[in-house]
């Protein structure tokens, strides 16, 4: 089998001169490392974007299960103290986020999570938690 050749040269050297130089691997691996970079930094720009969404659309939905518990127990509809709980929870998640988002419009519950609070104890008190 005879060698390749290119102008003469043969094909392994031209390779080995090439590929083994470090500045060749040094620019190749920049390149990469840039490209990489740039990904990665639109991939973590979209995950944080997604994730405030995301946020703002839990604050809402707690928001609105605030004031359609809270219109259940106008209505006079009793509750378990397992649904109660859950409410709180939500009532935490969405003071929270408010805490956290000073821009977010806010009070549009306080009258309505004060309320829930009061019949939970109450219900507390007296023990007449729906079964």
């Amino acid at each position: 089998m005879e060698p390749i050749l290119i102008n003469g040269h043969h094909i392994v050297a031209i390779l080995i001169a090439l590929f083994g130089s470090t500045g060749f691997w040094a620019w190749l691996s920049s390149r990469l490392n840039k490209t990489n970079n740039t990904q990665t930094a639109e991939t973590l720009n979209m995950v944080k974007s997604l994730k405030s969404e995301f946020e703002l659309e839990r604050a809402i939905t707690a928001r609105r299960c605030i004031l359609n518990f809270n219109g259940e127990l106008l209505e006079g509809r009793k509750h378990t103290k397992e649904s109660f709980d859950q409410i709180l929870s939500d009532i935490d998640s969405y003071e929270l986020y408010c805490r956290t988002h000073p821009e977010f419009q806010n009070n549009r519950t306080t009258l309505s999570t004060q309320h829930i609070k009061n019949v939970y104890m109450n219900c507390e008190s007296k023990g007449n938690f729906l079964s």
